[in-house]
């Protein structure tokens, strides 16, 4: 199975578990700053992590994409679109 498949499978897997526990810490009362917070860094965390160990899983180098003013205008509006969706998750 090519790793993008994997990673596919792996990231529907967790992010319909990470939805999950997320709804029900929202209805048991927990801030939705501190879900944010929270789903942001651990998966920061967790790219880092698996991201250095399957680096070179599939016989390819890993390279960062040459950086513009343009491709950091995309990351910014990624972001700030991803954290209005996880804010809308608890409502």
């Amino acid at each position: 199975v090519p790793l993008g498949y994997l990673t596919a499978m792996l990231g529907c897997c967790f992010a319909s578990s990470a939805f999950v526990l997320v709804r029900k810490a929202g209805k048991m009362g927990a801030h939705t700053l501190q879900l944010l917070f929270s789903w942001a860094t651990f998966g920061a965390f967790f790219s880092i992590v698996f991201g250095s160990v399957l680096r070179d899983a599939d016989g390819t180098k890993w390279i960062f994409p040459p950086s513009s003013a343009r491709s950091w205008c995309y990351v910014l509006a990624m972001c700030a679109l991803g954290v209005v969706a996880h804010f809308i998750f608890n409502y």
